[in-house]
Order: C-alpha cells, then structure tokens, then sequence
C-alpha cells in the first residue's frame, strides 16, 4: 500500500466518476443500517444504485439522518 502525502497525484474527479461500492447508513424504526451499494459520481452529484427490492430509499426519504462512507 502506497500513502501519498501533500497534493494529490491523480485527479480525483475522474476516480469518483466510476461507478464504486459504498456504504449507506440509514435510520430505521429498529435502529441504524448499513446497507452496501454501488454509487456513481458525475458533475459533483452522487448517485445510489439500487433495485425494486432494497429498502434504504424509503428510509432516505422518510429521514434525512443518513450517511455515505466510501
């Protein structure tokens, strides 16, 4: 593993612009998630994908109380 101090030495915006896992943590009636997703980064927007069947949109939607770990 290579630590790179002071200025970068890649751009980041073209490596945030690939689509790349994360994680989402969310508030639920049970206590807090975490849910594994993919996300794409493009013009400073951040993008979940997600299918029919994952849950973490309602959560998003119905609190605002979340967070994206990358």
């Amino acid at each position: 593993m290579e630590i790179i101090k002071g200025e970068r030495s890649f751009d980041l915006d073209q490596f945030l612009e690939k689509p790349l896992f994360a994680h989402l943590s969310t508030l639920s009636l049970k206590g807090p998630r975490e849910s594994p997703v993919w996300f794409f980064w493009k013009d400073e927007c951040l993008w979940i994908i997600g299918t029919p069947k994952d849950t973490f949109p309602l959560r998003v939607e119905t609190n605002a109380g979340f967070a994206v770990e990358y």
